[in-house]
């Protein structure tokens, strides 16, 4: 079994729980070989095994991570690393279940540390499938998983805080015309600079973004060749993109097309603007780097948010746009959930609804107001009667 390892994982460090985070280093060899077969093999595609489905680097990256954050408590609660020699030691449920405690220390079993300790859990079960553990084990790892399973509500408090600024009229204005606004700034350009085509390619994500409310990672891998229907060739018009179901995270397809304004950006874009990065590259990505190679979502992500930040002064990040497009939506149609389902991609309406109910309650108040109002002057009482009086 350890005959041939592969390059280990490189992953970020987990947050510090004692002394310092352990690194894999710290661990015996066997330990370290056993997860280099683990990660290869997870990642796999294996015809005609219905036993097994591969999961996305990101999901392995984040396994590894909350496996090495436990170990760090365990290590912490004096449990030597040199005793973890082999991923079945990792996973023994004594084991899982004194790391779970000595993780959360005093601290409450609140929400906050369950959807911290059951992302271990899930990556514990994860290996043991991985290892054809027995029923017995895998039982007791499943009712740890019980005593810590997370259950998303809503959004967290954090996404709250950041959407809140967006849903000021004036705010919420100057991000869904910016796109244009820098569109028309630069319009009368015919030999940009790379600064300036670098901000004609944010103005473009945004603009896909702002209308057709996708994960991060599929804008990131928008391409001429699979998923780019442009109008016919001279032409100005609707642009339409049609994502294949394997390239979205829960296998709904997308399929939507682009409104002119936008078809003109994406024209100007592509035509004026994108030459100047492509530095002389072939690739048929619809969002490049400076070098001319495809952007990758972590990067176009954050300069997304620094381009938002720069211009409109709000923090941001390529997700919250999910979460501000379902509002909005809710806000004019309250009680819409399954438009909203269509725009974000959900399999089932039970997770919009779980995940945005309530949201359309934001505007409750004012709407209540305001029915009162138009009741009160419908009776020949209208507000501005008893103002007037008092």
């Amino acid at each position: 079994m350890h005959a041939d390892p592969q390059p280990f994982v490189r992953i970020p460090a987990p947050e510090p729980i004692g002394k310092r985070a352990v690194q894999w280093t710290d661990f015996p060899q066997s330990l370290q070989d056993e997860i280099a077969v683990y990660s290869k093999r997870a990642l796999e595609q294996v015809e005609f095994d219905d036993d097994r489905r591969p999961i996305k680097p990101v999901t392995l990256d984040n396994y590894l991570t909350r496996l090495r954050v436990l170990l760090s408590a365990l290590v912490d609660d004096g449990v030597p690393a040199g005793h973890f020699t082999s991923l079945q030691t990792v996973i023994d449920p004594d084991m899982l279940r004194r790391g779970l405690e000595a993780r959360l220390g005093a601290r409450k079993l609140d929400d906050r540390a369950r959807k911290d300790m059951h992302g271990m859990i899930v990556a514990a079960l994860s290996i043991a499938h991985h290892l054809k553990t027995g029923d017995d084990q895998r039982n007791r790892i499943r009712k740890l998983e019980k005593k810590v399973r997370f259950t998303a509500t809503g959004m967290c408090e954090k996404n709250r805080e950041r959407l809140a600024p967006l849903l000021d009229p004036r705010v919420r204005r100057r991000l869904l015309n910016l796109p244009y606004v820098v569109a028309d700034e630069l319009s009368g350009i015919l030999e940009p600079t790379v600064r300036q085509a670098q901000r004609m390619q944010m103005a473009a994500g945004l603009g896909v973004l702002l209308q057709v409310p996708m994960r991060v990672r599929n804008l990131a891998e928008l391409d001429f060749c699979k998923d780019i229907l442009p109008p016919i060739a001279g032409k100005i018009g609707k642009w339409r993109i049609a994502v294949a179901a394997d390239d979205v995270k829960n296998k709904v397809p997308i399929d939507a097309e682009f409104d002119n304004a936008l078809g003109r950006l994406l024209d100007r874009y592509v035509n004026v603007f994108r030459p100047v990065l492509l530095n002389g590259n072939a690739t048929t990505s619809l969002f490049i780097g400076q070098s001319g190679t495809p952007k990758g979502p972590s990067a176009l992500s954050k300069q997304l948010a620094a381009f938002v930040r720069r211009e409109v002064g709000v923090t941001i990040h390529s997700h919250l746009l999910r979460h501000f497009a379902a509002h909005l939506w809710l806000i004019a149609h309250p009680g819409d959930y399954e438009t909203a389902r269509r725009l974000l991609g959900h399999k089932k309406i039970q997770t919009t609804i779980q995940f945005y109910q309530g949201l359309e309650n934001d505007n409750a108040f004012a709407r209540y107001d305001a029915l009162l109002d138009h009741m009160r002057r419908d009776d020949g009482a209208g507000s501005s009667h008893w103002e007037d009086r008092l």
